[in-house]
């Protein structure tokens, strides 16, 4: 289906933070009405109005590999399949028999052939809740992410046309729950967060030992335990950044500390993408405070997240100069605001009230 060119179209694309519908469901599916306006699609639409078109291709649990259609998995097929509510999300998110998608060839199919147009991209969460069980694949497994969410980033780039202007924008993921860490998330940070603190402090003092240890110490002895020292060091850093074990020092808790870090590192290439092709980026790490009553089941935006969310997403599709520079949104305050992008993006530890 191909939609009317008198109207922009905001598409999303990705996972629940966009498609949190099943979420916002009673038991009975009863709400549905008021679970879509209170959704983070449905209040993107009521917060643009009626120039715009929000178009859904994206759905709970898809990974990047899902996205690129490197798999077909059956939407809905992360959620609890019984019962009216899961049935009430199916019909509206698929209606019929065939729950297989692409959404890459979705969005390609649903773009209007003329005009200005959006594709929120929100994706990479699932790749890693896949490996919770296995924090060292987790961790292992990043760059791999990376490179699929930046060969989406690219194909989205590529839909524009000489009458058709196509213009990403991308959404980083929140901390999710810390008050409710449903899947344990902030329990497994905190344990690969001490384990390097430790790994940190023993290298720190193979390093130091030749100076301590001066008589003691033959020469050889002290190159083994500098090399030993600064080596191991250099892989801890790999896994897990020493700001970490500094946070730690402060008496900050390593698993919020962490939290922040690997999104840090996460995000990386894709500022660099977003800086060089002037791509507008909504910081949800520094606007949702995990603190706050943000979420649904630990993970998920509820009404009030959504909200948020949505506020941003129509700030930049309303605001954004989007053949300017690329500049990354966060709201502290009151406010949306914005700063161009730079190589010190850092996510800030967060106040709890």
């Amino acid at each position: 289906m191909t939609l009317p060119a008198v109207q922009s179209t905001v598409h999303t694309l990705g996972d629940s933070t966009l498609d949190n519908l099943y979420w916002l469901l009673e038991g009975d599916g009863s709400n549905l009405q008021e679970a879509i306006e209170n959704s983070t699609e449905g209040q993107i639409q009521e917060k643009l109005g009626d120039q715009y078109q929000v178009v859904s291709h994206a759905y709970d649990g898809f990974t990047t590999e899902d996205v690129l259609g490197l798999r077909l998995r059956p939407v809905g097929s992360v959620l609890p399949s019984w019962g009216i509510k899961f049935q009430t999300y199916i019909d509206h998110k698929c209606p019929g028999f065939y729950r297989q998608v692409h959404p890459l060839q979705q969005l390609k199919k649903a773009l209007p052939l003329e005009g200005n147009h959006y594709v929120v991209i929100s994706v990479g969460g699932n790749d890693f809740r896949e490996n919770l069980s296995n924090p060292f694949r987790l961790i292992k497994d990043i760059s791999k992410v990376q490179g699929r969410y930046l060969e989406i980033v690219e194909k989205v780039q590529r839909l524009s046309t000489e009458n058709r202007r196509v213009y990403p924008i991308l959404m980083f993921q929140y901390r999710t729950d810390a008050n409710h860490d449903v899947y344990g998330i902030y329990k497994l940070f905190g344990v690969v967060g001490t384990v390097a603190f430790a790994v940190n402090t023993l290298c720190t003092a193979l390093i130091a030992a030749p100076a301590v240890h001066t008589s003691s110490l033959s020469k050889v002895s002290k190159a083994v335990c500098s090399a030993i020292g600064s080596f191991g060091l250099y892989l801890s850093n790999k896994a897990v950044p020493l700001s970490v074990s500094r946070d730690i020092i402060s008496l900050k808790k390593p698993s919020m500390s962490l939290f922040g870090a690997l999104l840090q590192k996460f995000y990386h290439p894709m500022l660099a993408k977003a800086r060089e092709d002037r791509i507008p980026v909504l910081d949800l790490p520094n606007t949702f405070n995990p603190y706050e009553d943000l979420y649904e089941s630990g993970i998920e935006p509820n009404a009030n997240g959504s909200k948020l969310i949505a506020e941003g997403i129509a700030h930049i599709v309303q605001n954004h100069d989007f053949e300017g520079t690329g500049r990354i949104y966060a709201k502290r305050d009151e406010n949306y605001t914005s700063l161009p992008i730079t190589k010190g993006w850092t996510v800030e530890y967060p106040e709890q009230s």
